[in-house]
């Protein structure tokens, strides 16, 4: 009986022990749920300001480009009528030239038939037709 008694004495202690454990699992599980509550939400805030700081990045890029965008129209649209002004000025001067020529050598052509035929009457070949 007295086996009995230290067996079952040993019983209890183990399963006193076995309480404080468990109680003590208990506490710590706790705080470990309370930390990963705390560590998921400042992960969570983390990534808001990520995301935040991201959109802010391209509402900047998206500000930056419109306003290059919209700098860039105006001296292009200046350089364009220039060079179209230009283009015409130098058009109108190369076609007048041309014009200028052209008529120069159809009088040269005319005098050319001219003295040719003048020639041909000098030296015999045609004879003018009497007219009656």
């Amino acid at each position: 009986m007295q086996d009995d008694m230290n067996d079952f004495g040993e019983i209890k202690a183990k399963v006193s022990n076995l309480q404080t454990g468990h109680d003590q699992l208990r506490q710590e599980i706790g705080s470990v749920r309370g930390e990963v509550a705390n560590l998921d939400a400042k992960t969570s805030q983390g990534f808001d300001k990520i995301l935040a700081r991201i959109d802010s990045k391209f509402d900047s890029v998206n500000t930056t480009v419109a306003t290059r965008s919209q700098s860039i129209w105006a001296p292009l649209g200046i350089a364009v009528s220039a060079l179209l002004t230009l283009g015409g000025w130098a058009y109108s001067g190369i076609n007048e030239k041309a014009n200028k020529t052209e008529l120069r050598a159809e009088k040269a052509a005319e005098q050319l038939v001219s003295t040719q035929k003048e020639l041909s009457y000098l030296q015999g070949q045609l004879r003018p037709l009497d007219r009656k």
